[in-house]
């Protein structure tokens, strides 16, 4: 299932900085364990091309946010959770794919999965599954707290050297199965106990709607890094402003997009023209 690739007006993306930084890291780690795959390598080129393009993709999408990343929820007739048939940007997903296979040269290639790469990423977020929609003009300088929590480089570096080659690079699909495996994930984490917080989950910030409808902010409201508390059962639950329970959930989510960035760099150099 595809997870939904929302850019609504409010809660925008990764930045491009954040993105070209997994970019860095993940590619890093790829070289590390293409040999043993039976992969080529990346070039410096061609990981720059990749980063350069996703960084570009971040940027513009404040544009395109008004065009085809902005999701009506009433005009889709689809009953499928999310809406996750037949959106314009999983149109643009598979527009890119096909671009990609079709590209004329390598410089092209590597562009097109620099911007697959951008949406791929965003997959870690939660506030594009569950997803959260906002609408109200006044409100287009919201970020979600999420989305720039600072990523910490050195520390998932070290925790990617500790995952088995094998492991990384697995069975790999197209990218829109990549896509909807790093949707469920962040689905499934979204859904688990806060540890030491039970019996609140991680949806007291995000929290899903019914089926077939947006998701908002839940009791934590979008106040992720920071001090905030909420009613969970009949205790108080509490966090600290750059709470480990954070810096642990954010690692995760972080990490979870470097994986997945990984078997994307797979399948394009197993699709190299």
């Amino acid at each position: 299932m595809l997870g939904l690739l929302l850019c609504a007006q409010a809660a925008w993306c990764y930045e491009g900085e954040t993105h070209q930084r997994m970019t860095f890291v993940a590619a890093r780690q790829f070289n590390l364990c293409a040999p043993e795959a039976g992969l080529p390598v990346l070039t410096p080129l061609q990981v720059r091309y990749i980063a350069r393009s996703s960084v570009k993709e971040a940027g513009s999408r404040v544009v395109r946010s008004f065009r085809w990343g902005f999701y009506e929820r009433e005009a889709e007739k689809s009953k499928h959770l999310f809406w996750l048939v037949q959106t314009r940007l999983h149109a643009r997903l598979e527009r890119l794919t096909t671009n990609a296979l079709e590209a004329g040269d390598l410089l092209e290639y590597y562009s097109v999965i620099g911007q697959l790469m951008t949406h791929l990423q965003d997959m870690s977020v939660p506030v594009y599954v569950v997803p959260i929609y906002f609408s109200r003009f006044w409100r287009l300088s919201m970020r979600d707290r999420l989305s720039i929590y600072p990523i910490d480089s050195e520390a998932l570096t070290e925790r990617l050297e500790s995952i088995a080659c094998d492991a990384l690079l697995d069975d790999v699909g197209a990218p829109s199965e990549l896509v909807s495996s790093l949707a469920d994930e962040t689905i499934n984490a979204i859904q688990e106990t806060i540890p030491g917080q039970a019996p609140a989950t991680w949806e007291a910030f995000w929290r899903f709607g019914r089926e077939g409808r947006f998701g908002r902010y839940g009791p934590a409201r979008n106040r992720f890094g920071e001090r905030t508390d909420f009613q969970c059962g009949e205790q108080t639950c509490v966090f600290l402003a750059d709470d480990p329970l954070y810096r642990d959930f954010a690692s995760d989510r972080h990490l979870d997009a470097l994986r997945s960035s990984l078997r994307l760099m797979q399948w394009a150099q197993q699709q190299q023209p």
